[in-house]
């Protein structure tokens, strides 16, 4: 199943231009499609892996 990556980019940054989402939705589209029977082969007992991101301080 393809995304409408034209109506996501609208109901998450309705203010990026329509060339742009243009521009890009046929590279997204290409990596859907590289990377979604990849998903689908990983066995669904799988355990994610859990990512933290930690902010670094601020240097003074």
């Amino acid at each position: 199943m393809a995304r409408d990556w034209t109506a996501a980019a609208a109901a998450i940054a309705p203010d990026i231009p329509a060339d742009q989402i243009a521009r890009i939705t046929p590279s997204l589209d290409a990596l859907e499609a590289v990377f979604r029977p990849l998903v689908a082969a990983i066995p669904y007992e799988t355990e994610a892996a859990p990512v933290m991101l930690v902010a670094r301080e601020k240097d003074a």
